[in-house]
C-alpha cells in the first residue's frame, strides 16, 4: 500500500488531458474542413441520385425493347424528348427574356440620354444663371462705384457753391463800398462842377456888366441897324437848369473803373440851378455851351471861358 502514488482526488488524470486536447485539436481541423466535407457529401448524394436514376431509365428503356417495335417509342426518347421540349420552352422563355431585357435596356439607355441632355440644359441654365449673377454683382459694384463718384461730386459741387458764395459776397460788399465811393467821388465832382458853374456865372456877370456900360455909352450908333434890332437897353438875367448826366465814359474817367463791375445803374444827378447873366443876342445851346448871334467879336472871350468850363 506503500508503493501507491497520492494524487489528489479533485484533479483530472493525465490521460483525461490528453484525449482533451487531441479531440479539440480533431475538432479545429474538422471545422476547417467542413464546406469541403459538406460539399463533398452533396456531390455524392447527387451522384448516387443519378446513378439510380440511369439505372432506372436502362430497366425501363430495356424491358419496353424486348417489347416489340409496336409498343411505341421507348420510354427513355419521351423522358430525352420531354426533357428537350422543356429546355426549348426554357431557352425561347430566355430569349424572350432576354429581348424583353435588351427593349428594357434601351428605353434605359434612352431615359438616361434624356436625363443626360436634361442635366446638360440644367448644367447650361445653371452656368448661364451663375453668369447673370456674376454680372448683376459686377454691376451692382460698379453702381456702388458710381454713386460714391457722385457723392463726392456733389460734396466737391458743395464746397465750390459755398466758395463761389463766399467770392459772390465778398464780391457784393466789394461792389458796395465802390458804389459807395463812386457816388462819393461823383459828389465831389459835382461839387467841383458847380463851383466851376458859379465862377463862370460870375465871371458873365461881370463880362455883361461891362458890355453893358459899352453898350449905353454907344446905344445911339447902333439902334438903326436892321441886323441888330434886339435892343441893348440892359442885361436880361437867363435862368438855365444846368443837367449834369454821368455816363458810363464820364464814370469811368472821374471815378475808379471797378466801380463797374457792379449790375447797378450809375445814377444821374441833377446839379443846382445856375444864374447865368448872358447879355441880350446870346442863347444857350448846351450845358456849359453858349455861343453869340450878335456880336462875332466877342467869340475867342466865349471860347475861352467855355474851355474853362
Amino acid at each position: 500500500m506503500s508503493t501507491l502514488s497520492t494524487t489528489s482526488p479533485s484533479a483530472p488524470p493525465e490521460w483525461q488531458h490528453a484525449i482533451r486536447a487531441r479531440l479539440m485539436a480533431q475538432q479545429a481541423s474538422g471545422d476547417a474542413l467542413r464546406d469541403v466535407i459538406e460539399q463533398y457529401q452533396r456531390l455524392a448524394k447527387a451522384a448516387r441520385d443519378l446513378k439510380v436514376r440511369n439505372a432506372a431509365l436502362l430497366r425501363s428503356g430495356g424491358g419496353g425493347g424486348g417489347g416489340g417495335d409496336g409498343s411505341g417509342p421507348a420510354p427513355l426518347l419521351s423522358h430525352l424528348d420531354a426533357q428537350l421540349n422543356t429546355m426549348r420552352t426554357e431557352l425561347s422563355t430566355l430569349y424572350r427574356t432576354q429581348a424583353a431585357a435588351q427593349n428594357k435596356q434601351l428605353a434605359m439607355a434612352d431615359a438616361l440620354r434624356d436625363r443626360d441632355e436634361e442635366v446638360r440644359g440644367l448644367r447650361e441654365e445653371v452656368r448661364e444663371l451663375r453668369d447673370a449673377r456674376d454680372g448683376g454683382t459686377r454691376r451692382e459694384r460698379n453702381w456702388e462705384e458710381r454713386w460714391r463718384m457722385r457723392d463726392e461730386d456733389v460734396k466737391t459741387l458743395h464746397d465750390e457753391i459755398l466758395s463761389q458764395q463766399i467770392e459772390v459776397s465778398g464780391l457784393t460788399q466789394r461792389n458796395a463800398a465802390l458804389q459807395a465811393d463812386n457816388a462819393s467821388l461823383l459828389q465831389r465832382w459835382l461839387d467841383k462842377m458847380n463851383l466851376t458853374a458859379d465862377e463862370m456865372n460870375a465871371e458873365f456877370e461881370r463880362e455883361a456888366g461891362e458890355k453893358n456900360e459899352g453898350e449905353e455909352a454907344g446905344s445911339g450908333a447902333v439902334d438903326d441897324e436892321p441886323s441888330r434890332g434886339v435892343g441893348r437897353e440892359g442885361a436880361s438875367t437867363v435862368v438855365a437848369s444846368q443837367e449834369v448826366v454821368s455816363t458810363s465814359d464820364e464814370i469811368q474817367t472821374s471815378t475808379n473803373p471797378a466801380s463797374h463791375t457792379s449790375s447797378d445803374p450809375e445814377p444821374s444827378v441833377a446839379a443846382d440851378s445856375v444864374t447865368l447873366d448872358v447879355p441880350d443876342g446870346w442863347e444857350v445851346l448846351e450845358a456849359g455851351s453858349t455861343r453869340s448871334t450878335a456880336l462875332d467879336a466877342d467869340d475867342d472871350d466865349w471860347a475861352e471861358a467855355r474851355d474853362a468850363a
